[in-house]
């Protein structure tokens, strides 16, 4: 699913499906494609999950308004939704 809200001033909840269980990475990358969060990396069960971002990088600093992209890796898939950001 679309992040949610988008655009978002703070807080996003990211929604994705699983039909089996699997390794996924979830991250956040700004238009340069520069990685500045790692949200999920681990194994998860099948079905619906939810992970909310905070609006800030690995650092814990709050990011600034822009463009940015959430990636969803499984099984050498990538799904890739935008993400825009208001402050």
């Amino acid at each position: 699913a679309p992040p949610a809200p988008n655009p978002a001033r703070g807080a996003t909840t990211l929604r994705f499906g699983l039909p089996r269980a699997a390794s996924i990475e979830l991250a956040l990358f700004d238009q340069q494609g520069r990685r500045v969060r790692g949200l999920v990396a681990d194994e998860r069960a099948a079905g619906e999950h939810t992970v909310t971002w905070d609006g800030r990088d690995e650092g814990g600093r709050v990011l600034p308004a822009g463009l940015y992209f959430v990636r969803l890796e499984v099984e050498g898939r990538a799904f890739v939704s935008r993400l825009a950001v208001i402050r």
